[in-house]
């Protein structure tokens, strides 16, 4: 399947794109885990693909 078939059929689907769909994902799992954990703020922000805290809460 070619990029852009996948990028369209994705978007139909879930109603966003994939980049779109896997941000809001880190900043769910992101989220719950510093809801859950003791874990810093930055090491959360790394764990879920964020450079740095001040990146994650850019989105929260």
């Amino acid at each position: 399947m070619s990029v852009t078939k996948f990028t369209a059929l994705f978007k139909d689907l879930m109603g966003s794109t994939f980049s779109e769909f896997a941000l809001q994902y880190r900043v769910k799992g992101a989220s719950f885990q510093l809801k859950n954990s003791n874990l810093t703020q930055e090491t959360v922000a790394v764990n879920w693909g964020f450079a740095d805290a001040s990146h994650l809460h850019k989105y929260l």
